[in-house]
């Protein structure tokens, strides 16, 4: 019923290997072995920028070419004339979504700023024009660098632009943290996402060495054998922890919701409520199951 492959030791990830040079090195020993082909590349660049309404998709072309160099692509004038052709369409569609939206938003940033001060009204836009520009600010980075590892514009590709450029509070609060806990509902997209979520954890420990797992707490768990399958998948699992308690499913935790009260002050003694006052004693007393 619920395939053992969901969580396999694969989807962990490859084993450690020694990092490749990344940022100053990268970008110093990039300039060493490929200087004059990136000395033609940036005078090509500046001669398509003439006409001034090339300059979209001459620079998304310089991006992509300058990425491939990264790949240890060659770095020729025909590879960027190439690109240059292939990158009209989608060089000036990230520039007119960009451009548009920092302008629009700014500008009514500007102008309600002036009144927010004095009438709540004027307050309500001003916030949401200041919200819509930092996230287009946010998404533009990711959004031209995904144009440039080859991606078209389309609009799955601005939804994957945005998303990245709003998951950069919660790398921040990763930096900051101790330990993660991970609450998982058993069903089969969550399971196969842990592997997913193991690396992206494992991908900070460059920038916070001290974070750790302190486990994964499974909730609205239920007495049937697809959860009970999915459970022992997790709990099997190498260099996992699972915590012992687990969170029984309960329509109090949503009448409690409803009601706008903690789950503990509305149903004390409602099963979720007990899971969760065992769940906190054993967390404390680090009674953990090392899977």
């Amino acid at each position: 019923m619920f395939p053992n492959d969901y969580f396999s030791p694969e989807d962990q990830g490859p084993e450690r290997e020694e990092p490749e040079k990344t940022g100053p090195r990268r970008f110093f020993g990039l300039l060493l072995t490929e200087s004059g082909a990136l000395l033609k590349l940036n005078l090509l660049f500046i001669l398509t920028c003439i006409p001034l309404v090339t300059i979209p998709p001459a620079a998304l072309a310089l991006s992509r070419v300058v990425r491939g160099l990264l790949d240890d692509k060659p770095g020729r004038a025909y590879a960027y004339w190439a690109e240059f052709k292939r990158c009209w369409a989608p060089g000036w569609g990230a520039f007119l979504l960009t451009a548009l939206s920092l302008f629009s938003s700014g500008y009514g940033m500007i102008f309600y700023m002036s009144y927010a001060g004095t009438s709540w009204i004027a307050f309500v836009p001003f916030v949401i024009c200041t919200t819509v520009f930092l996230t287009v600010m946010q998404g533009t980075t990711y959004l031209w660098g995904l144009l440039a590892l080859g991606r078209g514009m389309s609009l799955e590709t601005v939804r994957l632009a945005l998303a990245l450029g709003l998951g950069k509070p919660l790398r921040a609060a990763l930096a900051a943290a101790d330990e993660v806990i991970v609450p998982i509902k058993l069903d089969a997209f969550s399971v196969k996402g842990m592997a997913e979520l193991l690396r992206q954890l494992r991908s900070m420990e460059r920038v916070n060495p001290g974070l750790t797992l302190a486990g994964v707490l499974i909730t609205m768990w239920r007495n049937i054998d697809v959860v009970h399958q999915a459970e022992e998948i997790l709990r099997s699992s190498r260099d996992l922890k699972v915590f012992q308690t687990t969170i029984r499913r309960t329509d109090r935790v949503d009448e409690s919701t409803f009601q706008r009260q903690p789950l503990h002050i509305y149903s004390p003694r409602s099963a979720a409520s007990i899971d969760y006052q065992q769940f906190v004693a054993e967390y404390l007393l680090g009674g953990r199951e090392n899977g």
